[in-house]
This record gives C-alpha cells, sequence and structure tokens, in this order.
C-alpha cells in the first residue's frame, strides 16, 4: 500500500512550483546542501518556548535535549538521577534506548501497559551481583535492591511522558538483541557476564520494515492511551551511526539498512498519525561535508551542527529568531600531511619506535589532530611506566577532544595504574558512553571492577585498540 498518491496534475505542479523539489546546483545561492546541509521541512503545528518536552530514544537523543534546555525548555529527562547514592549528571546515559522495541518496552512498562517482572530482566550473574538485561552492557553489576531501585527512577522519568507538551523520539539501530526467553528485545547487547552465564537465551535480529513499523505503531497506542491527547511529537533518526555491527557485514552496509530502515518507518509513522513531524536532523547530517560534520571518530557529530539543527527545530516551530552561533567551515579541517603524520605516528608506535613515533606526534601540535597525536605520547608514557605523566597529558586531550572514547579509556589505564580505582571506572563508563560496544573497553571496565590493579595490566599487553588511530 503506498504512503500517498497524488494525481498527475498535483504532482506536476509540486516539481514545478518549488525550488526544494530539485537538487540545487554546487555553488550557488540555492544550494542548500553546500558544506552543512539544511534540508527544508514545513512544520505540522507549533509550541511556545518554555513547553515541556520529553526526549526519548539513542544518545543522540542526549545531545537534543541539552541543546532545548539551554534555550529555556523544561526537559524533565535532565533532573534524572539514578539512585540516592549518585547525583552525577552522567547517569543520563541510563535513558538511552538504541532500537525501537527498547523504546516500546521502556514506555509500556513506566505507564503500565506491560507488567515489570523482575525475575525475568534482573539476572543473578555473580553471587548477590545483579544485571539490568534491558540496559546498556557497560551498567555496574549491583544487588538487587540497587537494581530494583535504579528502575523504579527510570520508570518515573519515562512516566513524565503524560504531561509532555512535545515528545522528541530518536530513532537508533534496527540490530537488536532479544530475549528468548520473555520474547523482549534488549536494549543493547548483553553484557559480557551474561552472555558467559546464559549463552543460548540472547540470539541477534535484524529488523525488517515490517518489524520496526509495528514497534512503532505499539508505541504510539500506548502514548495515545496515556499521554495528553494533544501531544505533539518530532520524530527523528539518529545520524550516529552503529559504533559495530554483529553480522559479519561491513558496518557501512549493515548502517545503511539499519537507517534506511527507521527512516522508512519514521516516514510512515508521521504521514499516517496526527500530531507528528519527522524532523530531518538525519539529512542534515549525512548530507554536510564530512569534515565539517563528524568528530574524528567519524561516529559522533560534532556539536555546533547539533546546536544548528536544535535552533532550526526551535525556530521553526516556536516562531523564534535565535542566535546563529558560528559553524564549522565546511573546508578540509585536517590536512593530508597532518593526516599523514598521524598515520606514520601510529604505525611507529606500533612496531615499538617510540622516540621516532614521539617526534612524529609533534608535528601534529596546532593542527586538528593535536588530540590524537597527545593520545600517542601517553600510550607511550604508559609503555614507559609513566601513568602519572600519561594522565596530565590524556586529560589535556580530552580538554579538547571531549567525546573521544579512546581518550577516555586510556585515561582510564593510567588512573588504574595509580591504584585509583573508582575514578579509572567511572572513565572506562564514560568511553562506553560514546563507543557503547567496543569490546576492549568493556574487557577493561570488567576488569577494573573485578580487581583494582587488573586494568593497569594492560600497560604489557602489547597494543591495545586504543592505539587505532581511528
Amino acid at each position: 500500500m503506498p504512503l500517498k498518491v497524488y494525481s498527475s496534475k498535483d504532482a506536476l505542479s509540486n516539481v514545478r512550483a518549488s525550488a526544494i523539489a530539485k537538487w540545487p546546483v554546487r555553488g550557488t545561492v540555492d544550494d542548500r546542501f553546500n558544506g552543512l546541509a539544511r534540508p527544508a521541512f514545513e512544520p505540522g503545528f507549533s509550541f511556545p518556548q518554555g513547553a515541556t518536552v520529553f526526549t526519548i530514544g539513542s544518545c543522540f537523543a542526549r545531545h537534543i535535549e541539552d541543546a532545548l534546555s539551554v534555550h529555556g525548555f523544561d526537559v524533565p529527562t535532565k533532573r534524572f538521577i539514578a539512585g540516592d547514592h549518585s547525583s552525577k549528571e552522567s547517569d543520563v546515559w541510563m535513558l538511552d534506548n538504541y532500537s525501537v522495541p527498547a523504546i516500546t518496552n521502556e514506555l509500556r512498562w513506566a505507564l503500565g501497559d506491560l507488567p515489570y517482572e523482575p525475575a525475568q530482566n534482573l539476572l543473578e550473574v555473580r553471587k548477590d551481583l545483579f544485571v539490568d538485561i534491558h540496559l546498556a552492557a557497560r551498567m555496574p553489576l549491583c544487588p538487587v535492591e540497587e537494581a530494583l531501585l535504579r528502575r523504579q527512577r527510570i520508570f518515573e522519568t519515562t512516566a513524565f511522558v503524560r504531561k509532555a507538551d512535545v515528545l522528541v523520539m530518536t530513532l537508533g539501530l534496527a540490530e537488536v538483541w532479544k530475549d528468548t526467553q520473555t520474547g523482549l528485545f534488549l536494549n543493547a547487547r548483553p553484557h559480557n557476564v551474561t552472555l558467559s552465564r546464559y549463552p543460548d537465551r540472547f540470539e541477534l535480529w535484524v529488523l525488517s520494515y515490517e518489524d520496526v513499523l509495528s514497534e512503532l505503531e505499539q508505541a504510539f497506542d500506548t502514548l495515545r492511551r496515556h499521554a495528553r491527547a494533544d501531544l505533539k511529537t518530532i520524530l527523528t533518526v539518529s545520524p550516529v551511526p552503529m559504533s559495530a555491527t554483529f553480522t559479519g557485514d561491513d558496518v557501512a552496509v549493515a548502517n545503511a539498512y539499519s537507517k534506511s530502515v527507521l527512516r522508512a518507518a519514521a516516514q510512515s509513522i508521521a504521514l499516517s498519525h496526527d500530531g507528528v513531524d519527522y524532523y530531518p536532523s538525519f539529512e542534515s547530517v549525512t548530507l554536510s561535508d564530512r569534515e565539517a560534520a563528524w568528530e574524528d571518530d567519524q561516529i559522533h557529530v560534532r556539536p555546533e551542527l547539533i546546536e544548528d539543527n536544535v535552533r532550526r527545530m526551535i525556530e521553526a516551530y516556536c516562531g523564534l529568531s535565535l542566535e546563529t552561533k558560528e559553524l564549522p567551515s565546511a573546508a578540509p579541517l585536517a590536512t593530508a600531511q597532518a593526516t599523514q603524520d598521524l598515520a606514520r605516528a601510529w604505525a611507529l608506535f606500533n612496531d615499538g619506535d617510540y622516540d621516532k613515533a614521539l617526534a612524529c606526534s609533534a608535528l601534529l601540535v596546532g593542527t586538528r589532530l593535536e588530540a590524537q597525536g597527545m593520545r600517542i605520547r601517553a600510550q607511550i608514557l604508559l609503555k614507559n611506566r609513566n601513568p602519572r605523566g600519561a594522565e596530565e597529558i590524556i586529560r589535556s586531550a580530552i580538554r579538547m577532544r571531549y567525546n573521544d572514547p579512546g581518550l577516555h579509556s586510556i585515561l582510564g589505564r593510567a588512573l588504574s595504574a595509580q591504584q585509583r580505582s573508582a575514578e579509572a571506572v567511572a572513565c572506562f563508563e564514560q568511553a562506553l558512553r560514546y563507543s557503547p560496544e567496543n569490546e576492549h573497553i568493556l574487557k577493561l571496565l570488567d576488569r577494573e571492577r573485578g580487581s583494582p590493579a587488573s586494568a593497569s595490566a594492560e600497560l604489557n599487553d602489547g597494543v591495545s585498540s586504543d592505539s587505532d588511530p581511528t
């Protein structure tokens, strides 16, 4: 069944009357894709500045809520605290829902449509230590009481959607894990220790368009019965690609399928439901110049572009004119020479020629790749058993590239080598916030939690994934 049917007269009128119906010529004043892409869109509703906006979905939703709160909107998820033991702002990552089924599960649990069964979803994997299989694998093992408190706080926060004026839902992945015992899909890959303890309980599913659409319909059915009748919804697809695929395919191919399925399902929902718009942040990021749009890990979006998209959204839906901040240039931000110097520095490091690697990394000072050069120098200091020096350098690098998981991982190793285990765990958890499926960092985190000295043993393990120049 078609999503929409146009008469021949309307179809011809659309293409003749609209400048946005055709691709613009590069370099012309109408080129809305020059450097930073700004696809046109027409809001189907409006809402006032200061409205209560509930955000749900993948990690890109966290970036959206950060930008919304800066512009004076009430964002309930920003007030989330996991438990009495914690007041960390970073707790909010526990609300990440990477797949559509995970969004549906959380809404149904929080709003009472689906009974939450602790015995099925909180599994004891070590003596008196439990894992919440519906949270990201980087979640620490804990006593069942703490896991239940965390769950209660998540449900309480999610239930704020009942009173929201606006819902921003961000779709992340179509490659999901399924619990064959309960029939529920998980949020992300199960914890290593969970897979070890229950090797036959979970399996990987690559969802079809029909699967995704069915889950979205179920989520909107739940919202229709429990949220405000006048709730407005902005659907987005996260431009952040999957960091790894478990299918054996090239991650680029697997990611293209995943995003395509989500994008098609989002369009269907927006066309078939009143009060639901699709906002093209996915197109804005993926059609922008790569150097201007992406951080060096080529996974995370540069904050300036996120801010630009949120600003455009607010201006369109709220009828405001906000100050436009300076955006990154579309010109290449890392010269070919700097890229070659970085590649040579890593090659020398991997060959064990640390003196030449240091000299080569020094050439990166003053370039956009300077933090990567500092990363190499910190690695060398760890090899030379100088964790304090490595800590100083890597903290400076993090100030330049705050969302680089490799930098946080190296800082964790440096702290572990100084017997500062609690700080090391926090660093590994922060690294996993930016790279949730990174097996190497997950292993470091598990070892650090098991033994204060364990992660520092990595210093003599040879080259780790931290030395990957990407």
